[in-house]
């Protein structure tokens, strides 16, 4: 792929390092102008001759036609799973110097993947800027085959629903990834039934979907993100009807060393407001 030599300065970077697979960035101006790709060599859609505004524009014509601010598309003949983000001229000159969204998410998923975190493995992602703000960014990753997330999978809405010790070995499976997660200190912020991926028949466990992703660096706001995840992650199991007992073990399987207490709270958040009730808790510990 042609590139100009002039890359932008990267950015907070969440990763410890660049995974090996993505090369970048590759920078390229025309006309104001201005797209940064970072691409790994069997990335889908993308001619090893085409420059980055061309490979940019090859992905962005695969995403649906719409309005919205974020689109998504799912290609399962090339095993790959699309997502683009068009923003507003004033949400880029907010953010023109740090990453958001797409841009974190591929750091994220980089840093989990170098973490030996199960995690997408990303193919591309890149960032076009009109006159040096940002405007529209996309992301190619790797579809999980044969995975469903923990949240349709409790739901009943793919096969049937596990019981007993089969849901007891998957959330332990869950606990286990997110404890992995967590040890490499990676903080989800979103970590959600449905932003966990499984495949029921291995008890695999994929993270995904992590655009407010984080580490940490001081104590408190560790512990602080940590407890957010897990109590967040609770409360969202346990709307499934999941019995104590297994979300129990699941938060032991993650390190938790006070499960009872964050099912409690889990519990007391769930119903009405129970995003907001559960920042309250994980901010004033009440």
């Amino acid at each position: 792929m042609s590139a100009d030599a002039s890359a932008r300065p990267a950015a907070r970077a969440l990763a410890p390092g660049r995974s090996p697979s993505v090369t970048g960035p590759h920078t390229l101006s025309r006309g104001g102008r201005t797209v940064e790709l970072h691409v790994c060599p069997d990335a889908p859609f993308v001619d090893a001759s085409a420059t980055p505004l061309e490979a940019f524009d090859a992905v962005w014509a695969q995403l649906p036609d719409s309005d919205r601010t974020n689109r998504i598309r799912v290609l399962p003949q090339r095993a790959a799973f699309l997502k683009g983000e068009r923003r507003s001229v004033s949400w880029g000159l907010r953010h023109a110097f740090s990453r958001r969204g797409i841009a974190r998410e591929a750091a994220a998923l980089e840093a989990l993947g170098a973490a030996g975190v199960p995690a997408p493995r990303v193919f591309m992602w890149g960032v076009e800027r009109r006159l040096g703000i940002p405007r529209r960014t996309v992301l190619v990753i790797e579809l999980i085959e044969g995975g469903v997330d923990l949240s349709t999978l409790l739901r009943g809405e793919v096969g049937e629903i596990p019981r007993g010790d089969l849901l007891r070995e998957l959330l332990v499976a869950v606990g286990r990834v997110v404890g992995r997660m967590h040890a490499a200190g990676i903080h989800h912020r979103d970590l959600s039934a449905r932003n966990l991926v499984v495949r029921p028949e291995t008890n695999e466990v994929f993270v995904i979907d992590c655009p407010r992703a984080e580490r940490a660096g001081l104590a408190p706001r560790t512990a602080f993100l940590r407890r957010s995840d897990l109590t967040r992650l609770a409360r969202t199991v346990l709307r499934r009807d999941v019995a104590d007992g297994d979300v129990h073990a699941m938060l032991d399987a993650a390190g938790d060393d006070r499960p009872a207490e964050t099912i409690r709270h889990a519990r007391a958040c769930l119903g009405r407001g129970e995003a907001f009730r559960t920042r309250v808790w994980n901010v004033l510990g009440i």
